[in-house]
């Protein structure tokens, strides 16, 4: 049986030898197929790969195993009760993404539901059971995938199917830090645990451990953006929502004497510092002080609060980027040790950040150099924060973020690593984005595709092109071709156009395919051809010498002026053929029928009526 059967369709009739009671009954001898359709091709189901970090700070990776299919879900582990967020990169080989349609499913709890490819998930209280295996929060992700080219399902769904399994000890409502608010807080604050109301007793609240926390007060109270760590505990405020959030890692109490001011040898004001793509520093402040630490680590991919006192960051590795920047794009035009830092460089003002009472938040970005050709912009995001790339400008970007080309006048865009674009690349090497790795300079250029026809051969900067090949939009092709075609730009298909005999650049979206040479000398009126679809009679002008591709099997008509009486067509090595005589189809294979002219006012003008074949031709008028 073929395997390229349907075979929900297959309908067999079974023949067997002998009656009913025989000893050879049920010994078949012949097998009809009734019925039997052949498979159809369905659209592919999408993929997506799925990538996952810590909400609360330091925001690092997650790991997870599995597959991600239903019988082999993607396993995370996480501590519980802590909140991780998923993100889902979807793909398809074939078709078209329907990405209004992306969304995650929270098994049994609809109402966390989230379109798009982004969810934050809490893990289990309890810890995960291997003998239950109940304790679990179950996701899945979807999203469609359409493809109207197949003859089976054109729409077909992905999904991808998760587990946050909770690790450790289970952790018990009963486990509880006691979160004291004083000052200007007490009585006042709406406290919030795990996204759950929290009421208290005498301005204590029983918090469970490593519980999200928010306390949300009023512009009395808060109104500004900073950071104060109470005893190892770093509470944000945020002036947005005239709040205060933190992880309950400890008792505390959160007193604020006056608006967003806590006594500084209770809770000293502090900055994050923030890694990514894995660069390392060391903070140091610029005298020693009480209260003050002498050195904090900040490690890669990680966090750390410092005090917001005068002091240095020291990078002590790029991570895997070529140098560090605290912005997400720098352009390549600034200065080493003023817009970005390198941690190998010998010199300490080249690998130093200082910081001070009015320092904000810091993040070291690892970087790498994008240069993009004229016109051409990049822009994607790094942690929620916009990266864009001005147009033609070398500019240093983190690595490891997808970056989205846009501009440019070409077919598609080419990457290249070093100083020097270059003018030719393989088909195939077309992109939409791109993304920096490791040190390398990247550069990306805009190419035309060449759309090369049978029998065309073409060169751009001494590299021989195939179909697909790209070209630099400003480089030179040179075309080549047999002795009895030209080379012709036909990307409406029409059959027909004026031969290329010189090289240039390619025009974006041009076909250029190889037809019949068909060459006139001054002495020719026009060529004719047959009307177009909608009866419009079509003819080329000549009145000079020119050249042009015909495809074979065309129909042409050589017209001459009415002062001459003849037209001659060179073939191959039959020169001088009087195309226009009533006999010259016996001499001539491509001459249907010549019409003689007459010089007089009155007469017709000499007319061959040409079936365009392989064979070169040439005309003039006698």
């Amino acid at each position: 049986m073929r395997g390229d059967l349907n075979l929900d369709t297959v309908e067999l009739k079974v023949l067997l030898n002998g009656k009913f009671g025989d000893a050879n009954f049920r010994n078949a001898y012949v097998i009809v197929i009734l019925n039997a359709q052949e498979k159809k091709n369905n659209a592919e189901a999408p993929t997506a790969a799925l990538s996952v970090q810590t909400v609360a700070a330091p925001i690092v990776p997650v790991p997870f195993k599995g597959n991600g299919t239903e019988s082999d879900p993607y396993v995370i582990l996480a501590e519980p009760s802590t909140w991780v967020q998923l993100t889902a990169t979807p793909s398809v080989k074939e078709g078209s993404l329907q990405t209004a349609t992306a969304k995650w499913t929270v098994v049994n709890n609809a109402s966390l539901n989230r379109a798009g490819n982004v969810i934050q998930a809490q893990a289990p209280a309890k810890a995960y059971d291997e003998t239950d295996k109940t304790t679990v929060t179950k996701l899945v992700y979807s999203i469609d995938n359409y493809n109207p080219t197949v003859d089976g399902k054109k729409t077909v769904t992905g999904k991808v199917y998760v587990e946050i399994r909770a690790t450790g000890e289970a952790v018990n409502p009963s486990d509880t830090y006691d979160l004291t608010l004083g000052g200007i807080l007490a009585g006042k604050g709406i406290v919030y645990a795990n996204k759950q109301i929290i009421n208290g007793t005498n301005n204590v609240y029983k918090i469970p451990q490593n519980a999200d926390v928010v306390v949300y007060a009023s512009a009395t109270e808060i109104d500004a953006n900073k950071t104060l760590d109470f005893d190892g505990v770093a509470v944000t405020l945020k002036s947005a929502d005239n709040s205060a959030s933190f992880k309950m890692t400890k008792s505390f109490a959160l007193v604020l004497t006056s608006k967003n001011t806590a006594p500084s040898t209770i809770a000293p004001e502090v900055v994050k510092l923030t890694s990514v793509g894995g660069v390392t520093a060391k903070w140091a402040p610029d005298a020693a002080a009480d209260g003050i630490p002498n050195e904090v680590l900040l490690p890669a991919n990680g966090s750390v609060n410092v005090p917001k006192v005068a002091g240095k960051i020291t990078l002590t590795a790029n991570g895997t980027g070529k140098v560090v920047g605290t912005s997400v794009a720098v352009t390549a035009s600034g200065a080493l040790g003023t817009n970005w830092y390198d941690a190998n460089d010998a010199t300490a003002a080249n690998k130093q950040i200082a910081t001070s009472t009015s320092s904000t938040d810091i993040t070291l970005y690892a970087l790498s150099k994008l240069t993009p050709a004229t016109g051409i912009s990049a822009s994607g995001t790094v942690n929620g924060t916009a990266v864009t790339v001005s147009a033609g400008t070398a500019t240093y970007v983190p690595v490891n973020v997808e970056l989205t080309l846009s501009g440019g006048s070409g077919d598609a865009y080419v990457k290249y690593e070093g100083a020097t674009a270059p003018k030719t690349a393989a088909a195939g090497s077309g992109i939409e984005k791109v993304t920096l790795v490791d040190t390398k300079d990247i550069g990306v250029v805009s190419m035309v595709k060449a759309n090369l026809g049978e029998g065309v051969s073409a060169t751009a900067d001494g590299q021989a092109l195939t179909d697909g090949s790209f070209v630099d939009a400003t480089e030179n092709v040179t075309f080549t071709v047999s002795s009895d075609k030209a080379v012709v730009a036909d990307k409406a298909g029409n059959g027909y156009g004026e031969a290329i005999t010189a090289a240039a650049p390619l025009t974006k979206g041009e076909v250029y395919e190889a037809y019949t040479k068909v060459s006139v000398e001054a002495s020719i009126a026009k060529v004719q051809l047959t009307a177009d679809k909608f009866g419009n009679p079509r003819e080329l002008t000549a009145g000079a010498a020119k050249t042009w591709g015909f495809a074979a099997g065309s129909t042409i008509n050589i017209v001459g002026t009415k002062a001459a009486s003849s037209i001659q067509v060179t073939a191959g090595s039959q020169t001088d053929v009087d195309a226009d005589a009533a006999d010259a189809s016996t001499k001539i294979s491509e001459i249907v029928k010549g019409v003689e002219g007459a010089a007089d006012p009155g007469g017709h003008e000499a007319t061959a009526e040409i079936l365009v074949a392989e064979r070169a031709l040439s005309f003039k008028q006698a």
